[in-house]
């Protein structure tokens, strides 16, 4: 046996245990943040649903609730592709009929002071396939909409602890910016990730907020959810429409 086999194995064999427990502490972990997830969906009278992640597919972790019209929000991470570093992840809530009566409507995370320039020069670039791909990754498939999207500073006439964006004047789909700017302000607290800063995006028919992370936590995901239906109360709409699982309300 040569010393570099011999050496190979002998870390292999300190290194097998260390692993071994990283694993069993993994497995554990995760079991323990189910179970807790479905003592909160219980304890709320919320569906939830959980697929693993598995053949390249991703994880998924779906909650329903009947709340304000009814409701849904999937937590997805999804693993690199062939060749990349890092994965997909998101959380997105989303409910029907509360929406913007015609147009887009964002409150996305806030620029900071002079950046307003450079975000219009940014949304007159949108019609190009990056800009597409780029707005894309901030509000899903609702980039189709974007056309016209344009900036609105200070809205409300003072500043906001988001940006808005918009393609119907400023007061279309407008909800109580104050209280908006407090429900958001209080989600934040804490968060330095911007990818955990909720982006609110109204549209005709329906209402989302999307974070660029994929909560796993039971108390989060409860949070979020909270969070997301005082937002829905602020906008116009929602009567006898509701979410399906599996598809738009």
């Amino acid at each position: 046996m040569t010393d570099d086999l011999a050496l190979s194995l002998a870390i292999a064999l300190i290194a097998a245990p260390a692993i071994g427990a990283f694993l069993l502490w993994l497995s554990r972990r995760q079991r323990k943040r189910r179970e807790a997830r479905l003592a909160m969906a219980a304890r709320r009278g919320w569906g939830i649903a959980e697929t693993t992640g598995e053949g390249g597919r991703g994880s998924r972790i779906t909650l329903t609730g009947d709340e304000g019209g009814g409701w849904r929000c999937t937590a997805m991470h999804l693993p690199p592709r062939s060749g990349g570093h890092s994965g997909t992840e998101w959380t997105e809530w989303e409910t029907a009929g509360r929406h913007s009566p015609a147009g887009l409507w964002v409150a996305g995370p806030p620029l900071a002071p002079g950046e307003g320039e450079g975000a219009a020069a940014m949304l007159g670039a949108l019609d190009c396939g990056l800009g597409r791909m780029l707005l894309r990754q901030m509000i899903g498939d609702s980039a189709e909409l974007a056309t016209g999207l344009v900036h609105l500073p200070r809205p409300g006439g003072r500043e906001r602890p988001f940006t808005l964006l918009a393609t119907a004047p400023a007061d279309a789909a407008s909800p109580d910016l104050d209280a908006l700017s407090e429900l958001l302000a209080a989600w934040r607290a804490g968060r330095r990730d911007a990818a955990l800063h909720p982006v609110v995006i109204a549209e005709p028919g329906r209402l989302r907020l999307r974070l660029g992370r994929a909560l796993v936590e039971a108390a989060e995901i409860e949070r979020y959810a909270d969070t997301a239906l005082a937002i829905a109360a602020l906008f116009p709409g929602g009567e006898g429409r509701s979410i399906r699982p599996g598809g738009r309300g």
